[in-house]
């Protein structure tokens, strides 16, 4: 109990009957015990006394125990297996049986489902004595190859995966190993090591991470417009038309949205079923063959009939299918994702990363949705700064030609909602992707005149303020609020208009060379690669006349979030952006809000004072116009690539004064970091 475990397994516990829990462990512990009725062998699983646990079903096989360990909201089951040495295979045979015995073999999928897919995740742990399986390549040599061929089957057939690769049993003459640890295929994180233990045994250390609490989702209602009356949706979007027509002199732009709004949301009542939402679990590489396999090895068990002879092929072909398709699947398919579709790939990536849990906030555990949501919102409304000068601005000057005016027309309105797409988050209007596009020919007589009156007005509906903002994980800790970033969700329909503005306005700062040359993020025909291949072209120049550079990496802190709104107007002035552009994005960045949901749990509504709202398609361009100028008081012979808001100076260094300069250029960056309310990780 040295490391505190909170499951501890223990094989051939020799412990008769009559000796009671107390004497033989410590008392925060507690301990469900499968003793011999003769002498040896036995087994025990201990639990912390903060982990709920309890036996499964009874009648077990000699020397084996199996229970529910409940920690933290997740429900493991654990399996405690003695296998003497030189045991028939008849004992593995019992241990099948006992998981899935043949009442349960009348519904496979529903035990499948019960037991190997849900949360209470299967962990097989003990002595099983097999020194005869290899287990980097699963292949069975020695004297016990028909128990070797039942153990990989059993493991095959639970979706497991043997995590021992240390010998566990060092003697003068062999290596063995003959303690083992079983892994569901769901726990994705793991860290195993084998430390000398108090027999002639190792003892096997499996550390799992501690997630929080976990809940079953309810099944989510969403409509089902493949079962959607069209004929009555279009006919009340046309009647509709007649009033809101007949309100656009009269009413504001939000008058104006909350119509429309609540159009759509009385023709998804009225006419549009809803369904539940299902969600499948699998794994990706199980084609129809290895299912097709899979079946007729579950009828020949069940049939009882010459089974080992008909099964003495089919487990070795199973296994092979599997590492085969595994195989082509991450070897073929995944490098396929990468180049046609990015997003399954980091899907799969990401596919053992659950929802947040819990989060911990120095030495409390939270792990209510509810309370967790609303420490990510106060976390995220500190990093917020509230501006009350533009004083120390420095001097900004405007030249050139000023942006033209932009044109927007209903028909390109109409090719934007055909281009949604309907598997994206709807935002805070709760107006769904699969609604606009595909009655995209009505909606977008509304949003042409709303869109129009928009810009024409300098005013936003108040819905477009509103973000919803879901915490992305970006590294370290994945407990600590520090380590996620704020990714905003809002309405459809506005970021629809902000990309016909951001489309006009790249283009503006594009033609006119306003942006610097050497920022490589949010740009056409610009990225990491081409950013990584002037400097490599840099530095390899220097290096090849055997020179010296000098590299200075410059990481700002919270740099999104801490943009000033007033001087960031300011700076789109300098830029000579189109008036009704820049009164429209005043009033988009103006008296802003923000709520954090995790699985359908709300924080409360907090104010946005300042920022660029991440997951918006206007706030990387602002955040560029925002950083633009940090190189213009910088001498030329230091260079400063951007990215975004990664910078790196660098600058050959010949003599003293080289360095000098290099030294400046930081001063320079600071001052402009001073004005401009930007702050910098050291």
């Amino acid at each position: 109990m040295l490391h505190d475990p909170v499951i501890c397994v223990v094989t051939e516990t020799w412990l008769p009957q009559d000796v009671v829990d107390e004497n033989i462990i410590p008392p925060q512990y507690k301990i469900l015990r499968h003793d011999r009725e003769s002498r040896g062998g036995g087994v025990a699983v201990i639990v912390r006394q903060d982990a709920q646990c309890s036996f499964i079903g009874d009648n077990y096989p000699e020397d084996t125990l199996f229970c529910e360990v409940r920690f933290c909201g997740i429900c493991y089951t654990v399996g405690a297996v003695y296998r003497p040495p030189h045991a028939p295979p008849s004992f593995l045979r019992n241990v099948s049986e006992f998981l899935c015995p043949p009442s349960f073999l009348r519904n496979v999928s529903e035990f499948l489902c019960k037991h190997i897919k849900s949360r209470s995740r299967l962990l097989l742990l003990g002595d099983f004595n097999l020194p005869c399986v290899n287990w980097s390549n699963w292949s069975v040599g020695g004297n016990e190859v028909e128990s070797g061929e039942l153990l990989l089957d059993f493991m095959f057939k639970f979706n497991m995966r043997q995590v021992v690769s240390v010998p566990t049993r060092v003697t003068d003459a062999t290596a063995s190993v003959l303690d083992l640890a079983f892994l569901h295929d769901s726990i994705g994180d793991f860290e195993v090591d084998v430390i000398e233990g108090l027999s002639d045994h190792k003892a096997v250390a499996v550390s799992l991470p501690l997630k929080g609490h976990y809940t079953r989702p309810e099944r989510e209602l969403v409509p089902n417009f493949n079962k959607a009356d069209d004929t009555s949706i279009m006919d009340h979007l046309e009647h509709g038309l007649d009033t809101f027509y007949n309100m656009l002199l009269s009413r504001t732009v939000d008058e104006l949205w909350i119509f429309f709004r609540e159009q759509v949301k009385q023709a998804i009542i009225r006419f549009v079923p809803m369904r539940r939402r299902i969600i499948h679990h699998h794994n990706p590489w199980i084609n129809r063959e290895i299912i097709h396999l899979k079946r007729k090895i579950n009828r020949i068990r069940s049939s009882k009939i010459n089974v080992k002879a008909r099964l003495s092929g089919l487990n070795a072909l199973l296994r092979r299918k599997i590492r085969e398709s595994k195989y082509k699947y991450r070897t073929d398919t995944l490098r396929d994702f990468i180049k046609k579709s990015p997003r399954k790939f980091w899907n799969y990536l990401d596919k053992r990363n659950e929802s947040i849990q819990e989060i911990r906030t120095g030495d409390k555990v939270i792990t209510d949705k509810t309370e967790i949501a609303t420490a990510f919102n106060s976390f995220f409304q500190s990093v917020f700064v509230i501006h009350t000068t533009d004083a120390n601005m420095g001097d900004i000057t405007s030249a050139g030609d000023s942006m033209p005016d932009i044109i927007i027309t209903r028909e390109g309105i109409v090719n934007m909602l055909l281009n949604l797409d309907v598997k994206k988050s709807h935002g805070p209007d709760s107006i769904p992707n699969a609604f606009l596009k595909r009655y995209a020919e009505w909606v977008s007589f509304y949003l042409y005149e709303i869109f129009t009156k928009s810009l024409e007005a300098g005013e936003i509906p108040n819905d477009w303020r509103i973000a919803k903002v879901v915490p992305v994980y970006k590294n370290g800790n994945k407990f600590d609020v520090n380590n996620f970033r704020p990714i905003s969700l809002t309405c459809v329909c506005c970021k629809m208009m902000e990309h016909i503005l951001c489309k006009n306005i790249s283009t503006f700062l594009e033609d006119s060379n306003t942006l610097y040359k050497y920022q490589h993020g949010f740009r056409r025909k610009l990225s990491t690669i081409t950013q990584l291949l002037e400097k490599i072209h840099d530095f390899c120049d220097v290096l090849n006349t055997k020179g010296q550079v000098d590299v200075i990496c410059i990481d700002f802190s919270k740099a999104f979030d801490r943009v000033c709104h007033c001087k960031l107007l300011t700076k789109l002035e300098s830029c000579n952006l189109n008036r009704k552009v820049i009164a429209w994005i005043k009033a988009f960045l103006a008296d802003r809000t923000q709520y954090v949901e995790i699985n359908k749990k709300r924080s409360g509504v907090c104010r946005v004072p300042s920022g660029v709202p991440q997951g918006s398609v206007l706030g990387p361009l602002l955040f560029l116009l925002y950083i633009n100028d940090l190189a213009d008081s910088i001498p030329n012979s230091v260079q400063v690539k951007l990215f975004a808001d990664d910078c790196l100076i660098y600058s050959q260094i010949k003599n003293q004064e080289d360095q000098v300069k290099l030294a400046e250029a930081l001063d320079k960056v600071s001052k402009w970091c001073e004005s401009w309310n930007m702050a910098v990780n050291i």
